[in-house]
C-alpha cells in the first residue's frame, strides 16, 4: 500500500511539473490564512496573499482580506468582509477596495463534502483618495472535496463563475482549480493547487495558476470555515 501511494504521489507531482512548464503564461499565488475562533458559531479570518505573473517573475498584486463568518444553521454559513488590494504594473500601481458578502451551504455525504457558495462584491478603485471606478460583481462557486480515509488529506476540485452586475451586466470569466490540502494538526494545514482562468470577452486569454496556502487557527480548535479557498 505504501509503495502504491509513493507511485501515485510521484505521478501527480510529474503531472504538475509537466503542465507548469508547458505553459508560457503562468501565475503563482502565495497565501497565509489566519483564523480566530470567537465561539462555536463565529470565526474571524484574516487572509494575506501575493500574486506573481509573467511566469511568476513579477509581482502583480498584494491583497489582504478580513472578516467574520457566522454559522446560521447546520452547514450554512454567512460571511462579511473587506479586501484591500494593491496592483503593480511596470512601475505603476493602483489601489482597490472590496466590500464582500458570502453565503455558503456545504452538505456532506460520507467522505465527500459538496460546497455551494454565492459571493457578492462591491469593488472601488481609488486614485489619490478618490474613487475613480466602481463595480458590483457576483461570483458563484461549486467545490467537491474528498477526505482520504487513512491520512489527513483532502482533495478538492472547484469551478467558479464571475458575473459583472454593474456598471454593465455580462459573464466576465470562469476559474477552475484542483489540488490537495494536508492537515498537520487541528490548527495548521497546507494546501497546493493548480488552476485555469479564462475571460469570456477576450479570445484565448487564459491564465494558468500554481499556488499554495498555509492556514492557521488560533483559539479553541473547530472546523475550518472552508476546506480550501484562494480567491
Amino acid at each position: 500500500m505504501t509503495t502504491m501511494r509513493i507511485k501515485a504521489a510521484t505521478l501527480v507531482g510529474l503531472f504538475f511539473v509537466k503542465i507548469t512548464f508547458a505553459q508560457t503564461d503562468l501565475e503563482s499565488w502565495h497565501a497565509i490564512d489566519l483564523n480566530y475562533n470567537l465561539s462555536s458559531k463565529t470565526n474571524f479570518f484574516w487572509d494575506n496573499e501575493l500574486r506573481y505573473d509573467n511566469n511568476s517573475s513579477e509581482l502583480k498584486k498584494f491583497q489582504s482580506e478580513s472578516g467574520i463568518d457566522y454559522k446560521l444553521i447546520k452547514r450554512v454559513t454567512l460571511s462579511g468582509g473587506y479586501r484591500y488590494s494593491r496592483f503593480y504594473s511596470k512601475g505603476f500601481y493602483r489601489n482597490e477596495h472590496r466590500g464582500i458578502a458570502i453565503l455558503k451551504y456545504a452538505p456532506r455525504i460520507q467522505r465527500f463534502t459538496f460546497e455551494m457558495q454565492t459571493r457578492l462584491e462591491y469593488i472601488a478603485e481609488t486614485n489619490n483618495g478618490y474613487v475613480s471606478n466602481d463595480a458590483i460583481q457576483w461570483r458563484n462557486k461549486i467545490t467537491l472535496n474528498y477526505r482520504w480515509p487513512t491520512q489527513p488529506i483532502i482533495f478538492f476540485l472547484s469551478f467558479e463563475h464571475f458575473t459583472l452586475m454593474y456598471p454593465e451586466f455580462f459573464s466576465d470569466k470562469y476559474r477552475t482549480q484542483f489540488g490537495a490540502k494536508y492537515q498537520f494538526n487541528k490548527k495548521m494545514g497546507l494546501s497546493a493547487f493548480y488552476g485555469l482562468q479564462d475571460a469570456f470577452f477576450k479570445k484565448n486569454d487564459y491564465t494558468y495558476i500554481l499556488g499554495w496556502k498555509l492556514t492557521y487557527s488560533i483559539g479553541k480548535p473547530k472546523k475550518k470555515r472552508s476546506t480550501d479557498e484562494i480567491e
